[in-house]
């Protein structure tokens, strides 16, 4: 688990005691020690690998509430499995008595080694493989309590493991193993009502996340001080520091991750990690803008060579020159000119919304770089290249390439749309230039098509603003999108079915993180927003949902802590499919005593049993008296397999249980995982004896030198 690098040897030092002895295990070398326990690399000698093995120490025996923690950090990491959190293989206790668990030997270091202050995309990485971690923790009740840069560690793939769940808490556990009022944790990353020693949940992990998150951007942590007690203060009165300015911004996700309530962090690690993809699109906006310096010349020379630059140059030119001969253009005359204009031979009747005022188009505002600050001389790109994402309507340009105010209105709009400008500011949003030019081309295709992007632009909003809880801003997005609607394509139109599933997988997420952390008030303000926006069918199919899938962790949960109670008796088989049920082999195979409460029970016969060795002065092998001595502790012999399976269904009887005969592939796989050493061959399912080359056997004939082993089958929780 530990790196080489994050303690030194103590057995150099000669202040470690002698490493314990493991069986099984070559211990190496002592990695490190906490407070409770060591932690050495050896060598798994039968598969030959290298693992971490993490010892209490003997003065920890003296101390119960260590040894409790101990206990439950080994309990805890066996109960979950996750690709980003330290897993374990066994747990046992060392000649002396003392507790130890192995782990996977992770050699490449700590979060706490690296720094990636300029790295970004390696802090988004880091941060998705934690968060999902928690979540998956967290769904479960666990909470870690202890998130910091040190219980970050890197396998061989340099992928980012959570460890060190020493002072996790689980909703499982009915006793709690730190007192009342007593904080436990890493003071630089704990929660303000951790610090106070209040009941935590969640957040407080995610908090821990917000202040990892800025000592990776900056380096340090956010506050510092000279003593746990100060540092406490701090984190529960000072606020948030703000992030140097080419780091803002991560400011937002920052803030919202170290709110001092919970109730205004970020509620579920499924919210941090949408927030992650958010940062990183603000990441690449940002280095696109780069491209320009800020002297206002680019990377490759002159700010107006930019592709951006000429198109904004555009607009603004084809802007002006409208505005400049306004009066002159013939479809601004008085509508009486323009019907006689209509009448001329060879002249196409000119559409009603070609008269347009000036004070109708954006303002220039609005619209980017000024053309008076293009170099002199240099050309105005053509004003149907300002926007590749723009549809001019057909009345657009005329048979000459003249500009119309369609392009202008229409260009300005597609570039609002791009800036994410959809109702602000007041001169130059995406909506209001929406209307305007289906003012200017009713029902036009460019227009209906620039009307439904936008809408579904606003219901992008409208989504995350419901993921993040910000309920008076979607209500605030919902009724533009109505206004828009109503006064362009109308509220039944195709978009709206792709609007509704946009905001029904909103509404889904909000709910599904809400009931992780069975939270009844916000479900039910969910609840009232998604009927506020017609979504009320999908908040209650959103509810039967979480219910559902609750059961199904619940259930699966109890299955892990079954199959985690089992102990090293047994050996837990793969799964040939993900639906196959959980499955273990006994190790030991059935013994003469464990039969003989079986005969005693169901008064059955005894085999015929036939084999090499000598037979009974009576000459009639049986399972009591197979002409040699076996003791009751022993594997029994001259059982047939009609007698093996019976044994099976009885046993599972007798437990409320499922259990069976084993296959030759459990036998196979079992043996793979060693420590598997029969004392004789035995019955499998199909009748075949393991290790032997024949068939499927006579089921009532037994055999004096084939026994028998059992496998314990779990059933699948229900979904």
């Amino acid at each position: 688990m530990a790196s080489p690098g994050t303690q030194p040897d103590a057995t150099a030092t000669g202040a470690a005691a002698p490493p314990p002895k493991v069986p099984g295990y070559r211990i190496q070398k002592r990695l490190g020690e906490g407070g409770m326990a060591a932690v050495y690399l050896a060598t798994q000698e039968s598969l030959d690998r290298p693992v971490a093995i993490k010892v209490m120490e003997a003065g920890g025996l003296q101390d119960e509430v260590s040894k409790q923690r101990f206990e439950n950090e080994a309990r805890t990491i066996a109960q979950i499995s996750h690709p980003c959190i330290v897993a374990i293989y066994e747990v046992g206790r060392t000649g002396d008595g003392r507790m130890y668990y192995i782990m996977p030997y992770l050699g490449n270091g700590d979060l706490a080694q690296r720094d990636l202050r300029n790295d970004e995309a390696g802090i988004v990485r880091i941060l998705r493989a934690l968060l999902s971690a928690l979540e998956y923790a967290h769904q479960r009740g666990i909470v870690h309590r202890d998130v910091k840069a040190a219980n970050v560690l890197f396998d061989v793939a340099d992928r980012p493991l959570l460890t060190d769940f020493g002072i996790a808490l689980s909703r499982r556990d009915t006793s709690r193993i730190t007192t009342a009022g007593l904080a436990v944790g890493s003071s630089g990353y704990m929660a303000p009502e951790q610090a106070r020693g209040d009941v935590v949940d969640g957040r407080a992990d995610l908090y821990s996340v917000g202040v990892l998150t800025y000592e990776l951007l900056t380096g340090h942590l956010p506050y510092q001080a000279p003593d746990a007690l100060a540092l406490a203060l701090m984190h529960a009165q000072n606020p948030v520091p703000s992030l140097p300015t080419h780091q803002r911004h991560w400011q937002f996700f920052i803030d919202k991750a170290m709110a001092k309530d919970p109730a205004q962090r970020f509620q579920t690690a499924r919210q941090m990690l949408e927030a992650t993809d958010r940062i990183e699109r603000r990441s690449r906006q940002r280095f696109g803008s780069s491209l320009l310096g800020s002297d206002g010349t680019s990377a490759a020379g002159a700010w107006w060579k930019h592709p951006s630059a000429r198109a904004g140059i555009g607009i603004v030119l084809a802007v002006g020159v409208f505005f400049a001969v306004h009066q002159h253009l013939p479809w601004s005359k008085p509508s009486a000119d323009a019907e006689d204009a209509t009448d001329q031979p060879g002249h196409a009747p000119r559409p009603a919304h070609a008269a347009i005022h000036p004070s109708a188009m954006p303002s220039t505002r609005s619209l980017p770089t000024p053309a008076s600050s293009a170099p002199a001389g240099s050309p105005a790109p053509a004003f149907a290249a300002a926007s590749p994402a723009s549809s001019a309507p057909p009345s657009a340009v005329a048979a000459s390439g003249s500009i119309t105010p369609d392009t202008a209105v229409y260009s300005a709009a597609r570039e609002a749309l791009k800036r994410g400008d959809l109702t602000a500011p007041a001169d130059g949003n995406a909506v209001d230039l929406a209307r305007m030019a289906w003012k200017l081309s009713p029902e036009s295709e460019p227009a209906r098509a620039l009307a439904a992007d936008t809408l579904k632009a606003l219901a992008n909003r409208e989504a995350q603003s419901i993921v993040e809880h910000h309920d008076p801003r979607v209500l605030d997005d919902r009724l533009k999108s109505l206004q828009l609607a109503d006064g362009t394509i109308g509220r039944d139109a195709p978009v709206w079915r792709e609007i509704r599933a946009i905001l029904g997988g909103a509404i889904d997420r909000r709910v599904q993180a809400e009931s992780s952390i069975d939270d009844k008030n916000a479900l039910r303000r969910t609840e009232a927003l998604a009927r506020q926006i017609d979504l009320a069918d999908v908040y209650k199919r959103s509810v039967t949902l979480a219910a559902n899938q609750a059961e199904a962790a619940k259930a699966t949960a109890n299955l892990d802590a079954q199959v985690a109670a089992l102990g090293p008796a047994w050996v837990v088989l793969p799964r040939a499919t993900p639906k196959a049920p959980v499955a273990a082999l006994a190790r030991a195979q059935v013994t003469r005593h464990e039969y003989a409460d079986f005969v005693n029970a169901t008064r059955r016969p005894a085999a015929a049993c036939s084999g090499p060795r000598p037979a009974p002065a009576d000459g009639r092998k049986t399972w009591s008296d197979p002409g040699f001595v076996v003791t009751s502790g022993q594997a029994v012999v001259c059982v047939s397999w009609n007698d093996a399976n019976a044994y099976t269904q009885w046993l599972g009887a007798q437990k409320g249980q499922h259990y069976r005969l084993a296959t030759a592939a459990d036998w196979k796989a079992a043996k793979a995982q060693g420590n598997l050493n029969p004392a004789h061959a035995e019955w499998l399912l199909d009748r075949s004896v393991a290790g032997r080359g024949a068939g499927a056997l006579d089921g009532a004939q037994g055999f004096d030198d084939v026994g028998f082993r059992v496998v314990r089958v779990f059933d699948p929780p229900r979904r």
